[in-house]
């Protein structure tokens, strides 16, 4: 060994370092899964029901409006995917024997249950409308032609329209939970009184739980129809379930023209006299089956017609701000 390499100072020996671990793999996140299938189940669900409210409707109410003897045609329909709801253009219900539109809307939308589509039944749980026409005829024994077919619910033919040949219910075949009309248009006819009447009246109305099996049906509308009146309210609630109709409303009318409305009032003990007449009361509307037929060789029977009774109560009329006749019960003949 030199003296050079004695002098040189030997480094010491390097310690052994270990390499840094590698970094831990993350668990996928599965609840971001699970959630993403989540939501395109929904959306799956969502399309399949907005597909059925498109396929299943129109069946479903031709079948609703057949069971009236009407026919249903509407120009087109929309499906609103976000809301859900059906919109309609130009919906028309007309006599299957012909004659003018007993209804026509010229909007609709509508929120409808698609999974009662499905079962064939109508359920709308709310629906509004606008531009809707409505004809009302009332002959000259006093009897108003659809009244008497909604009743039957499209009776055979060749039977009596107050001849049941099945038994009788009343229970309407669809369920609307919430109904606004707005500028609803009511062309009335009515030559049953003298003079007879033609007028048209315009009507806002608010109809909820038509229907329902749980609570009454509430309704109440506004109209004006000149020359005839200035100003109508109704406000009532009723039911119509099984054999019969049990209903009660408020009248109140202002601004009535004595004799354009001559027939209404000579009917009611008023003559018409003055120049405006206000007049207020109480109506209530009640059926009920009668008659009977025996079903097949047993004991059971059905009912082979309906007798109703309308009776209108606590009337008070003022003719030119002066009370002129207080009327504590009238009935009326149905």
């Amino acid at each position: 060994m030199s003296a050079d390499d004695a002098s040189t100072p030997v480094p010491p020996p390097s310690k052994f370092v270990d390499p840094a671990p590698p970094p831990k793999a993350k668990k996928p996140r599965r609840w971001r899964g699970r959630f993403t299938i989540l939501l395109l189940v929904l959306i799956a669900i969502g399309i399949a029901l907005r597909v059925i409210l498109a396929v299943a409707l129109p069946s479903v109410l031709r079948k609703v409006a057949a069971r009236y003897d009407l026919n249903c045609d509407y120009e087109r329909s929309e499906l609103y995917l976000i809301s859900g709801n059906v919109g309609m253009w130009h919906l028309t219900l007309t006599p299957k024997s012909g004659g003018v539109p007993l209804l026509a809307a010229g909007y609709l939308r509508g929120d409808v249950s698609a999974l009662n589509l499905l079962r064939g039944r109508l359920v709308v749980y709310h629906v509004e409308g606008d531009g809707i026409d409505v004809a009302i005829d009332r002959d000259e024994k006093g009897e108003v032609p659809i009244l008497k077919q909604f009743l039957a619910a499209a009776p055979q033919p060749g039977n009596s329209a107050f001849t049941m040949p099945n038994d009788i219910n009343l229970d309407p075949p669809f369920r609307i939970d919430s109904f606004r009309g707005n500028r609803v248009r009511a062309h009335l006819r009515d030559r049953s009184v003298t003079p007879p009447l033609d007028t048209v009246l315009e009507v806002n109305i608010r109809l909820a739980d038509f229907g329902s099996q749980k609570r009454p049906t509430q309704f109440d509308l506004d109209a004006t129809a000149q020359p005839l009146l200035d100003m109508l309210r109704v406000e009532g609630e009723g039911t119509a379930r099984g054999k019969s109709i049990d209903a009660t409303m408020n009248v109140f009318v202002r601004g009535i023209h004595p004799k354009p409305a001559a027939g209404y009032l000579k009917a009611l003990g008023i003559g018409p006299t003055g120049d405006d007449i206000s007049l207020r009361m109480t109506g209530t509307v009640k059926t009920e089956p009668t008659g009977s037929v025996q079903v097949g060789n047993g004991p059971t029977t059905r009912p082979t017609g309906m007798k109703g009774a309308i009776v209108l109560s606590d009337i008070a009329a003022v003719c030119d701000g002066v009370e002129a006749v207080v009327t504590k019960s009238r009935p009326l003949d149905p």
